[in-house]
C-alpha cells in the first residue's frame, strides 16, 4: 500500500480481523464513558446554569443525568464515578458544544462590543480633536480677520480725530492771527490817531503862537503909532 492511500475492502477486513468491530459493539452496548464526579461536574456544569442543584457533587450529576434521560437507562453512578453510554456522552457533548458556542458568541459579542466601543472612542476623540482644531483655526481666522478690520477702523478714526484736531487748531491759530492782526490794526489807529491829534495841537499851538506873535506885533505897531501921535502932538504944540 502507498502512504496516504488506501483500499476500503481491505481495511474494514483488516479492522474486522483484528476483532476491532466487536470491541466497538461492545462498548456501545455497556458504559464505556467513566468519569469521576469531580470531572463530570467541572466539564459539564454549564449545563447546570439554570438548575437547583443540591450542595453535594454526586446530587449535581444526578440532576444533570435525570434532565438529559429520566429513565436511567444510558448511564449510572458508582461510589466515585458517573458511567455513561456513548449516545449520552455525544448528546451531553453536543449540548455543552452548543452553550459552550453561545458563551463564546456572548463573549464575542462582548469583547466585539468593547473593541467597537473603544474605537469609536479613539475615533470620537480624534474627531473632537480635528473639530477643536478646526474651530481654533476658524476663531484665529475670524480673530484676525477682526483685528484687521479694527485696526483699520482705528485708523480710520485717528486719522478722523486728527484732522478734526488739526481744523480746530488751525481755526484757533487763524482766529488768535486774526484777533493779533486786529489787535495790531487798533494799535497802528490809535498810533495814527494819537500821532494825529498831535499834529493838530502842533498845528494849533503854533497857529497861537503866530496868534500871540501877530497880537504883540500888532500891539507894538499900535504903541509905537501911538508914541509917533503923541510926539507929533508934542510937536505941534
Amino acid at each position: 500500500m502507498m502512504p496516504d492511500q488506501f483500499d476500503q475492502a481491505v481495511v474494514l477486513n483488516q479492522l474486522r480481523y483484528s476483532g476491532m468491530l466487536e470491541t466497538v459493539r461492545i462498548r456501545k452496548a455497556g458504559y464505556a464513558v467513566r468519569r469521576p464526579f469531580q470531572d463530570f461536574y467541572k466539564r459539564y456544569r454549564v449545563l447546570m446554569r439554570n438548575l437547583a442543584l443540591p450542595e453535594d457533587v454526586r446530587g449535581k450529576c444526578t440532576v444533570l443525568l435525570q434532565l438529559y434521560d429520566a429513565s436511567n437507562s444510558e448511564w449510572q453512578l458508582g461510589k466515585t464515578k458517573v458511567f455513561l453510554r456513548e449516545s449520552l456522552e455525544q448528546k451531553l457533548e453536543k449540548r455543552r458544544e452548543e452553550e459552550v458556542n453561545q458563551a463564546v458568541m456572548v463573549i464575542q459579542a462582548h469583547i466585539l462590543g468593547y473593541l467597537a466601543r473603544k474605537r469609536y472612542r479613539k475615533v470620537l476623540c480624534g474627531v473632537v480633536i480635528i473639530q477643536k482644531n478646526y474651530r481654533a483655526f476658524l476663531m484665529r481666522k475670524r480673530f484676525l480677520h477682526l483685528k484687521n478690520a479694527t485696526v483699520v477702523f482705528q485708523k480710520q478714526v485717528r486719522g478722523w480725530l486728527a484732522r478734526r484736531v488739526y481744523r480746530q487748531l488751525l481755526a484757533e491759530k487763524q482766529e488768535e492771527e486774526r484777533k493779533k492782526w486786529e489787535e495790531e490794526e487798533r494799535k497802528k489807529r490809535e498810533q495814527e490817531e494819537r500821532e494825529r491829534e498831535s499834529a493838530q495841537r502842533e498845528a494849533e499851538l503854533r497857529a497861537q503862537q503866530e496868534e500871540a506873535v501877530r497880537r504883540q506885533q500888532e500891539l507894538e505897531a499900535l504903541q509905537k503909532s501911538q508914541k509917533e501921535a503923541d510926539l507929533s502932538h508934542e510937536l505941534e504944540k
